[in-house]
Protein backbone atom coordinates (compact mmCIF):
# COMPACT_ATOMS: atom_id res chain seq x y z
CA UNK A 1 0.00 0.00 0.00
CA UNK A 2 2.91 2.29 0.84
CA UNK A 3 4.32 1.49 -2.57
CA UNK A 4 1.09 2.58 -4.28
CA UNK A 5 0.99 5.76 -2.21
CA UNK A 6 4.56 6.64 -3.23
CA UNK A 7 3.65 6.03 -6.88
CA UNK A 8 0.63 8.31 -6.50
CA UNK A 9 2.73 11.05 -4.91
CA UNK A 10 5.33 10.65 -7.68
CA UNK A 11 2.60 10.95 -10.30
CA UNK A 12 1.21 14.13 -8.72
CA UNK A 13 4.73 15.59 -8.62
CA UNK A 14 5.17 14.95 -12.32
CA UNK A 15 1.82 16.61 -13.05
CA UNK A 16 2.81 19.62 -10.94
CA UNK A 17 6.12 19.92 -12.78
CA UNK A 18 4.41 19.70 -16.16
CA UNK A 19 1.82 22.29 -15.19
CA UNK A 20 4.51 24.64 -13.92
CA UNK A 21 6.42 24.29 -17.17
CA UNK A 22 3.49 25.46 -19.27
CA UNK A 23 2.10 27.98 -16.80
CA UNK A 24 2.02 31.45 -18.26
CA UNK A 25 4.42 33.79 -16.52
CA UNK A 26 4.90 37.54 -16.66
CA UNK A 27 7.99 39.67 -16.33
CA UNK A 28 8.31 43.45 -16.40
CA UNK A 29 11.44 45.37 -17.39
CA UNK A 30 11.78 49.11 -16.75
CA UNK A 31 14.34 50.46 -19.22
CA UNK A 32 15.53 54.03 -19.48
CA UNK A 33 17.40 55.98 -22.12
CA UNK A 34 18.13 59.65 -22.75
CA UNK A 35 17.93 59.28 -26.53
CA UNK A 36 15.07 56.91 -27.43
CA UNK A 37 15.17 57.76 -31.15
CA UNK A 38 18.74 56.39 -31.29
CA UNK A 39 18.03 53.19 -29.40
CA UNK A 40 16.26 49.87 -29.74
CA UNK A 41 14.99 47.25 -27.30
CA UNK A 42 16.81 43.94 -27.37
CA UNK A 43 15.25 40.81 -25.84
CA UNK A 44 17.55 37.79 -25.47
CA UNK A 45 16.89 34.21 -24.39
CA UNK A 46 19.69 32.60 -22.37
CA UNK A 47 17.48 29.67 -21.36
CA UNK A 48 17.78 26.13 -22.67
CA UNK A 49 14.40 26.10 -24.41
CA UNK A 50 12.40 28.29 -26.75
CA UNK A 51 10.18 30.93 -25.19
CA UNK A 52 6.74 31.86 -26.50
CA UNK A 53 5.46 35.18 -25.29
CA UNK A 54 3.63 38.44 -25.93
CA UNK A 55 5.18 41.89 -25.56
CA UNK A 56 3.39 45.03 -24.38
CA UNK A 57 5.31 48.30 -24.52
CA UNK A 58 4.37 51.17 -22.22
CA UNK A 59 0.94 49.61 -21.53
CA UNK A 60 -0.15 50.02 -25.17
CA UNK A 61 -1.73 46.63 -25.89
CA UNK A 62 -3.36 46.49 -29.34
CA UNK A 63 -2.58 42.82 -29.91
CA UNK A 64 -6.16 41.74 -30.73
CA UNK A 65 -9.10 43.36 -32.47
CA UNK A 66 -11.04 43.11 -29.21
CA UNK A 67 -8.35 45.15 -27.43
CA UNK A 68 -8.26 47.67 -30.29
CA UNK A 69 -12.02 48.20 -29.97
CA UNK A 70 -11.76 48.61 -26.19
CA UNK A 71 -8.85 51.03 -26.57
CA UNK A 72 -10.96 53.21 -28.90
CA UNK A 73 -13.92 53.15 -26.52
CA UNK A 74 -11.66 54.32 -23.67
CA UNK A 75 -9.90 57.07 -25.62
CA UNK A 76 -10.42 60.50 -24.03
CA UNK A 77 -12.85 62.67 -25.95
CA UNK A 78 -11.45 65.72 -27.72
CA UNK A 79 -14.66 67.54 -26.85
CA UNK A 80 -17.67 66.50 -24.71
CA UNK A 81 -19.96 65.60 -27.62
CA UNK A 82 -17.36 63.70 -29.69
CA UNK A 83 -19.08 60.58 -31.07
CA UNK A 84 -17.47 57.15 -31.00
CA UNK A 85 -17.05 57.02 -34.79
CA UNK A 86 -14.82 60.11 -34.64
CA UNK A 87 -12.71 58.51 -31.91
CA UNK A 88 -12.32 55.51 -34.21
CA UNK A 89 -11.28 57.80 -37.06
CA UNK A 90 -8.71 59.50 -34.84
CA UNK A 91 -7.33 56.11 -33.84
CA UNK A 92 -6.81 55.03 -37.46
CA UNK A 93 -5.27 58.38 -38.31
CA UNK A 94 -2.95 58.35 -35.28
CA UNK A 95 -1.78 54.73 -35.53
CA UNK A 96 -1.34 54.41 -39.29
CA UNK A 97 0.11 56.54 -42.04
CA UNK A 98 -0.09 56.98 -45.80
CA UNK A 99 2.52 55.03 -47.73
CA UNK A 100 2.78 52.75 -50.74
CA UNK A 101 0.99 49.42 -50.24
CA UNK A 102 3.42 46.56 -49.71
CA UNK A 103 0.93 43.93 -50.84
CA UNK A 104 -2.43 43.33 -52.47
CA UNK A 105 -3.14 40.63 -49.92
CA UNK A 106 -6.28 41.54 -47.97
CA UNK A 107 -4.59 40.46 -44.75
CA UNK A 108 -3.73 44.12 -44.20
CA UNK A 109 -7.44 44.95 -43.97
CA UNK A 110 -7.36 43.18 -40.60
CA UNK A 111 -6.96 45.96 -37.99
CA UNK A 112 -4.76 43.75 -35.80
CA UNK A 113 -2.30 43.12 -38.65
CA UNK A 114 -2.25 46.69 -39.95
CA UNK A 115 -2.00 48.37 -36.56
CA UNK A 116 0.67 46.07 -35.12
CA UNK A 117 2.69 45.07 -38.16
CA UNK A 118 2.50 46.99 -41.43
CA UNK A 119 1.32 50.35 -40.12
CA UNK A 120 1.01 52.09 -43.48
CA UNK A 121 -0.85 51.94 -46.74
CA UNK A 122 -2.74 53.94 -49.30
CA UNK A 123 -6.21 55.37 -48.81
CA UNK A 124 -7.91 52.05 -49.60
CA UNK A 125 -6.08 50.27 -46.79
CA UNK A 126 -6.75 53.00 -44.23
CA UNK A 127 -10.41 53.23 -45.23
CA UNK A 128 -10.76 49.44 -45.02
CA UNK A 129 -9.27 49.43 -41.53
CA UNK A 130 -11.59 52.22 -40.45
CA UNK A 131 -14.63 50.50 -41.97
CA UNK A 132 -13.81 47.19 -40.28
CA UNK A 133 -13.27 48.87 -36.90
CA UNK A 134 -16.63 50.64 -37.25
CA UNK A 135 -18.29 47.30 -37.96
CA UNK A 136 -16.63 45.84 -34.86
CA UNK A 137 -18.16 48.77 -32.97
CA UNK A 138 -21.57 47.64 -34.35
CA UNK A 139 -21.93 50.42 -36.93
CA UNK A 140 -23.16 49.90 -40.48
CA UNK A 141 -20.23 51.09 -42.60
CA UNK A 142 -18.77 50.69 -46.07
CA UNK A 143 -15.69 51.73 -48.01
CA UNK A 144 -16.40 53.49 -51.31
CA UNK A 145 -13.97 53.97 -54.17
CA UNK A 146 -14.26 57.39 -55.80
CA UNK A 147 -12.17 58.55 -58.72
CA UNK A 148 -8.70 57.62 -57.48
CA UNK A 149 -9.54 57.78 -53.77
CA UNK A 150 -11.26 55.61 -51.14
CA UNK A 151 -13.33 56.92 -48.24
CA UNK A 152 -15.64 55.44 -45.60
CA UNK A 153 -19.35 56.03 -45.17
CA UNK A 154 -21.04 55.22 -41.87
CA UNK A 155 -24.84 54.97 -41.49
CA UNK A 156 -25.98 57.12 -38.54
CA UNK A 157 -29.44 58.53 -37.77
CA UNK A 158 -30.88 56.98 -40.93
CA UNK A 159 -28.33 58.74 -43.13
CA UNK A 160 -24.91 58.00 -44.63
CA UNK A 161 -22.05 60.20 -43.48
CA UNK A 162 -18.70 60.26 -45.26
CA UNK A 163 -15.43 60.40 -43.33
CA UNK A 164 -12.14 60.64 -45.21
CA UNK A 165 -9.84 59.03 -42.66
CA UNK A 166 -6.84 59.19 -45.02
CA UNK A 167 -6.92 62.99 -45.17
CA UNK A 168 -8.43 63.40 -41.72
CA UNK A 169 -11.47 65.38 -42.83
CA UNK A 170 -15.24 65.25 -43.06
CA UNK A 171 -17.62 67.74 -44.67
CA UNK A 172 -20.79 69.70 -44.06
CA UNK A 173 -23.71 69.63 -46.45
CA UNK A 174 -25.91 72.63 -47.27
CA UNK A 175 -27.92 72.07 -44.07
CA UNK A 176 -24.81 72.16 -41.90
CA UNK A 177 -24.94 68.41 -41.15
CA UNK A 178 -22.25 65.86 -41.93
CA UNK A 179 -22.43 65.21 -45.66
CA UNK A 180 -22.73 61.94 -47.54
CA UNK A 181 -21.02 61.15 -50.82
CA UNK A 182 -24.31 61.83 -52.60
CA UNK A 183 -24.64 65.23 -50.88
CA UNK A 184 -21.21 66.30 -52.11
CA UNK A 185 -21.73 64.92 -55.60
CA UNK A 186 -25.00 66.82 -55.98
CA UNK A 187 -23.55 70.08 -54.68
CA UNK A 188 -19.82 70.32 -55.52
CA UNK A 189 -19.87 74.02 -54.69
CA UNK A 190 -19.68 72.95 -51.03
CA UNK A 191 -15.94 72.49 -51.55
CA UNK A 192 -15.53 76.17 -52.36
CA UNK A 193 -16.22 77.16 -48.73
CA UNK A 194 -13.48 76.19 -46.31
CA UNK A 195 -16.02 76.36 -43.48
CA UNK A 196 -17.56 73.14 -44.80
CA UNK A 197 -14.32 71.31 -43.96
CA UNK A 198 -13.95 69.75 -40.53
CA UNK A 199 -11.00 67.88 -39.09
CA UNK A 200 -10.52 65.32 -36.32
CA UNK A 201 -6.72 65.67 -36.34
CA UNK A 202 -6.21 69.43 -35.94
CA UNK A 203 -5.25 70.03 -39.55
CA UNK A 204 -4.33 73.60 -40.30
CA UNK A 205 -6.63 75.48 -42.66
CA UNK A 206 -3.87 76.02 -45.19
CA UNK A 207 -3.35 72.27 -45.41
CA UNK A 208 -7.06 71.72 -46.00
CA UNK A 209 -7.03 74.19 -48.88
CA UNK A 210 -4.68 71.95 -50.81
CA UNK A 211 -7.48 69.34 -50.98
CA UNK A 212 -10.19 71.66 -52.24
CA UNK A 213 -9.88 71.36 -56.00
CA UNK A 214 -8.96 67.67 -55.97
CA UNK A 215 -11.89 66.77 -53.73
CA UNK A 216 -14.32 68.74 -55.83
CA UNK A 217 -13.32 66.76 -58.89
CA UNK A 218 -13.48 63.42 -57.07
CA UNK A 219 -16.90 63.96 -55.54
CA UNK A 220 -18.54 65.71 -58.49
CA UNK A 221 -19.59 62.44 -60.08
CA UNK A 222 -20.94 59.16 -58.74
CA UNK A 223 -20.97 57.37 -62.09
CA UNK A 224 -17.65 55.63 -61.46
CA UNK A 225 -18.12 55.00 -57.75
CA UNK A 226 -18.03 51.44 -56.51
CA UNK A 227 -17.88 49.64 -53.22
CA UNK A 228 -14.36 48.87 -52.03
CA UNK A 229 -14.39 45.40 -50.50
CA UNK A 230 -12.67 45.47 -47.15
CA UNK A 231 -13.20 41.88 -46.03
CA UNK A 232 -10.37 39.81 -44.56
CA UNK A 233 -9.88 36.37 -43.07
CA UNK A 234 -11.33 36.73 -39.60
CA UNK A 235 -10.56 33.35 -38.02
CA UNK A 236 -7.76 34.79 -35.91
CA UNK A 237 -9.49 37.99 -34.83
CA UNK A 238 -8.96 37.56 -31.12
CA UNK A 239 -5.69 35.61 -31.08
CA UNK A 240 -2.94 37.58 -29.38
CA UNK A 241 0.35 38.36 -31.06
CA UNK A 242 2.80 35.67 -29.87
CA UNK A 243 6.56 35.62 -30.49
CA UNK A 244 8.91 32.65 -30.54
CA UNK A 245 12.46 33.21 -29.29
CA UNK A 246 14.71 30.12 -29.49
CA UNK A 247 17.48 29.49 -27.00
CA UNK A 248 20.46 31.86 -27.43
CA UNK A 249 18.49 34.01 -29.86
CA UNK A 250 17.92 37.76 -29.91
CA UNK A 251 14.82 39.79 -30.84
CA UNK A 252 15.27 43.55 -31.36
CA UNK A 253 12.94 46.42 -32.29
CA UNK A 254 12.61 48.90 -33.84
CA UNK A 255 15.67 47.66 -35.71
CA UNK A 256 15.69 49.81 -38.80
CA UNK A 257 13.63 51.13 -41.67
CA UNK A 258 12.63 48.74 -44.40
CA UNK A 259 13.88 49.15 -47.95
CA UNK A 260 10.24 49.56 -48.98
CA UNK A 261 9.72 53.11 -47.81
CA UNK A 262 10.53 55.82 -45.35
CA UNK A 263 8.28 54.75 -42.49
CA UNK A 264 8.00 50.98 -42.86
CA UNK A 265 9.98 49.64 -39.91
CA UNK A 266 11.36 46.23 -39.03
CA UNK A 267 11.99 43.95 -36.09
CA UNK A 268 14.96 41.58 -36.22
CA UNK A 269 15.07 37.97 -35.00
CA UNK A 270 18.60 36.53 -34.93
CA UNK A 271 18.83 32.74 -34.56
CA UNK A 272 22.15 30.95 -33.90
CA UNK A 273 23.68 28.28 -36.11
CA UNK A 274 22.38 24.71 -35.94
CA UNK A 275 19.09 25.60 -34.26
CA UNK A 276 16.14 23.94 -35.99
CA UNK A 277 12.48 24.01 -35.14
CA UNK A 278 9.33 26.01 -35.68
CA UNK A 279 9.06 29.78 -35.37
CA UNK A 280 5.69 31.44 -34.88
CA UNK A 281 5.42 34.43 -37.18
CA UNK A 282 3.25 37.05 -35.50
CA UNK A 283 3.71 39.64 -38.24
CA UNK A 284 4.23 39.99 -41.96
CA UNK A 285 7.64 38.83 -43.10
CA UNK A 286 9.93 41.18 -44.97
CA UNK A 287 12.95 38.96 -45.59
CA UNK A 288 15.10 36.08 -44.35
CA UNK A 289 18.89 36.24 -44.50
CA UNK A 290 21.33 33.35 -44.18
CA UNK A 291 21.90 29.92 -45.64
CA UNK A 292 19.20 27.55 -44.55
CA UNK A 293 16.31 25.34 -45.53
CA UNK A 294 12.85 25.97 -44.15
CA UNK A 295 9.22 25.17 -44.74
CA UNK A 296 6.67 27.97 -44.98
CA UNK A 297 3.05 26.94 -45.43
CA UNK A 298 4.21 23.45 -46.41
CA UNK A 299 6.48 24.82 -49.14
CA UNK A 300 10.16 23.89 -48.87
CA UNK A 301 12.43 26.89 -49.43
CA UNK A 302 16.19 26.83 -49.86
CA UNK A 303 17.73 30.17 -48.96
CA UNK A 304 21.32 30.68 -50.09
CA UNK A 305 21.82 34.27 -48.99
CA UNK A 306 18.61 36.27 -48.80
CA UNK A 307 14.94 35.83 -49.65
CA UNK A 308 12.58 38.79 -49.75
CA UNK A 309 9.07 37.79 -48.75
CA UNK A 310 7.25 40.99 -49.68
CA UNK A 311 6.91 39.62 -53.21
CA UNK A 312 4.94 36.64 -51.89
CA UNK A 313 2.99 37.86 -48.90
CA UNK A 314 0.44 35.05 -49.22
CA UNK A 315 2.88 33.30 -46.90
CA UNK A 316 2.59 35.97 -44.25
CA UNK A 317 0.43 34.10 -41.74
CA UNK A 318 2.31 30.80 -41.89
CA UNK A 319 4.77 29.61 -39.27
CA UNK A 320 8.33 28.91 -40.36
CA UNK A 321 9.81 25.48 -39.76
CA UNK A 322 13.60 25.66 -40.00
CA UNK A 323 14.92 22.27 -41.09
CA UNK A 324 18.57 23.11 -41.84
CA UNK A 325 20.65 25.93 -40.39
CA UNK A 326 24.44 25.66 -40.62
CA UNK A 327 25.53 29.29 -40.10
CA UNK A 328 22.67 31.10 -38.38
CA UNK A 329 19.83 33.07 -39.88
CA UNK A 330 18.16 36.44 -39.40
CA UNK A 331 14.42 36.97 -39.90
CA UNK A 332 12.97 40.45 -40.44
CA UNK A 333 9.31 41.34 -40.23
CA UNK A 334 7.27 44.53 -40.27
CA UNK A 335 6.34 46.30 -37.06
CA UNK A 336 4.42 49.53 -36.65
CA UNK A 337 6.83 52.14 -35.19
CA UNK A 338 3.87 54.08 -33.82
CA UNK A 339 3.07 51.11 -31.55
CA UNK A 340 6.62 49.90 -30.90
CA UNK A 341 7.98 53.33 -30.10
CA UNK A 342 10.51 53.81 -27.32
CA UNK A 343 10.36 56.63 -24.78
CA UNK A 344 12.83 57.86 -22.20
CA UNK A 345 11.31 55.49 -19.65
CA UNK A 346 9.95 52.22 -21.01
CA UNK A 347 7.86 49.53 -19.42
CA UNK A 348 8.40 46.27 -21.32
CA UNK A 349 5.91 43.63 -20.15
CA UNK A 350 6.63 40.08 -21.34
CA UNK A 351 4.09 37.32 -20.72
CA UNK A 352 4.15 33.72 -21.85
CA UNK A 353 5.76 30.32 -21.47
CA UNK A 354 9.43 29.59 -20.82
CA UNK A 355 10.40 33.21 -20.21
CA UNK A 356 12.67 32.64 -17.18
CA UNK A 357 15.74 33.01 -19.38
CA UNK A 358 14.60 36.23 -21.06
CA UNK A 359 16.38 39.50 -20.50
CA UNK A 360 15.66 42.94 -22.01
CA UNK A 361 17.87 45.94 -22.43
CA UNK A 362 18.09 49.18 -24.38
CA UNK A 363 20.99 49.25 -26.85
CA UNK A 364 22.14 51.64 -29.52
CA UNK A 365 20.83 50.97 -32.99
CA UNK A 366 23.36 49.33 -35.23
CA UNK A 367 24.89 51.25 -38.10
CA UNK A 368 22.87 50.37 -41.16
CA UNK A 369 22.59 51.86 -44.59
CA UNK A 370 18.96 52.76 -45.24
CA UNK A 371 18.15 52.69 -48.92
CA UNK A 372 15.09 52.80 -51.11
CA UNK A 373 13.88 49.84 -53.09
CA UNK A 374 14.14 50.84 -56.80
CA UNK A 375 10.36 50.82 -57.22
CA UNK A 376 9.95 53.29 -54.40
CA UNK A 377 12.79 55.51 -55.57
CA UNK A 378 10.73 56.25 -58.66
CA UNK A 379 7.68 57.04 -56.58
CA UNK A 380 9.71 59.22 -54.21
CA UNK A 381 11.23 61.19 -57.08
CA UNK A 382 7.82 61.81 -58.62
CA UNK A 383 6.35 62.82 -55.28
CA UNK A 384 9.25 65.14 -54.50
CA UNK A 385 8.82 66.97 -57.80
CA UNK A 386 5.13 67.46 -57.10
CA UNK A 387 5.80 68.70 -53.57
CA UNK A 388 8.48 71.14 -54.67
CA UNK A 389 6.09 72.64 -57.16
CA UNK A 390 3.28 72.84 -54.59
CA UNK A 391 5.52 74.46 -51.99
CA UNK A 392 6.68 76.99 -54.57
CA UNK A 393 3.11 77.99 -55.31
CA UNK A 394 1.76 77.93 -51.74
CA UNK A 395 4.70 79.82 -50.23
CA UNK A 396 5.06 82.08 -53.26
CA UNK A 397 8.72 81.09 -53.49
CA UNK A 398 10.77 80.95 -56.62
CA UNK A 399 12.42 77.67 -55.64
CA UNK A 400 11.17 75.25 -58.28
CA UNK A 401 12.69 74.72 -61.67
CA UNK A 402 11.98 71.86 -64.02
CA UNK A 403 14.96 72.42 -66.28
CA UNK A 404 16.62 69.27 -67.55
CA UNK A 405 19.76 70.01 -65.55
CA UNK A 406 17.89 70.40 -62.26
CA UNK A 407 15.82 67.28 -62.87
CA UNK A 408 18.97 65.25 -63.56
CA UNK A 409 20.56 66.55 -60.38
CA UNK A 410 17.41 65.79 -58.40
CA UNK A 411 17.47 62.21 -59.66
CA UNK A 412 21.03 61.89 -58.38
CA UNK A 413 19.94 63.06 -54.92
CA UNK A 414 17.12 60.50 -54.73
CA UNK A 415 18.78 57.54 -56.40
CA UNK A 416 22.19 57.86 -54.78
CA UNK A 417 20.91 58.68 -51.31
CA UNK A 418 22.49 56.03 -49.08
CA UNK A 419 23.91 57.30 -45.80
CA UNK A 420 24.68 56.04 -42.35
CA UNK A 421 21.41 56.42 -40.45
CA UNK A 422 23.30 56.63 -37.17
CA UNK A 423 25.55 59.53 -38.16
CA UNK A 424 23.32 61.83 -40.19
CA UNK A 425 19.69 62.91 -39.98
CA UNK A 426 19.52 64.13 -43.58
CA UNK A 427 17.66 61.03 -44.67
CA UNK A 428 15.00 61.69 -42.06
CA UNK A 429 14.59 65.23 -43.36
CA UNK A 430 14.34 63.99 -46.92
CA UNK A 431 11.71 61.41 -45.97
CA UNK A 432 9.67 63.87 -43.93
CA UNK A 433 9.56 66.14 -46.93
CA UNK A 434 8.54 63.29 -49.25
CA UNK A 435 5.60 62.49 -47.03
CA UNK A 436 4.56 65.88 -45.71
CA UNK A 437 0.97 65.18 -46.69
CA UNK A 438 0.64 63.25 -43.44
CA UNK A 439 3.28 64.88 -41.25
CA UNK A 440 1.75 68.30 -41.14
CA UNK A 441 4.41 70.98 -41.39
CA UNK A 442 4.12 74.72 -41.00
CA UNK A 443 4.81 76.89 -44.01
CA UNK A 444 8.15 77.90 -42.46
CA UNK A 445 9.13 74.24 -42.06
CA UNK A 446 8.08 73.45 -45.61
CA UNK A 447 10.21 76.31 -46.88
CA UNK A 448 13.26 75.22 -44.88
CA UNK A 449 12.97 71.62 -46.07
CA UNK A 450 12.53 72.74 -49.65
CA UNK A 451 15.60 74.95 -49.42
CA UNK A 452 17.58 72.12 -47.85
CA UNK A 453 16.69 69.78 -50.69
CA UNK A 454 17.48 72.37 -53.33
CA UNK A 455 20.86 73.03 -51.73
CA UNK A 456 21.51 69.29 -51.90
CA UNK A 457 20.97 69.24 -55.65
Amino acid sequence: MLSNLLKYIYFLSLVAICVSCVHKQERVFILETEYPEDMMCEITNSGNYSAEFSVVINDLDLSTNYKIVNFIKNMPKQYPEEPLEFKAARFVYDYSWRDENITKNKCIYNPKILVNSVGGGLCGVRSAIFTNILRMLNYTARSVCLEGHVVTEVFINDKWQVIDVDNGVYYNNSEGNIASIADLAQNPSLFEDINNYNSFNNLEINVMKSFLLNNKEMYSTIADNRQFYSSFKSSDNQNSVIYTLPSNSCFSFPYSNSELGAFYTLARLEIPAYWTGEIRMPFILERVEGKCECKVGGELLKIEDRLSFFNNLDLFDKDIEITKNDKGIVIYYFINPLVFKLHKTNKICVGGIGIDGLDAQIVKKRNVDVYFHPKFKDLSLQFLLEELKKVSEECQLDIYSNTDENLMNLEKVVYNYSIDYRENNSLEILNVFFYNHHIYLSETEKKSFAEFLLLSI
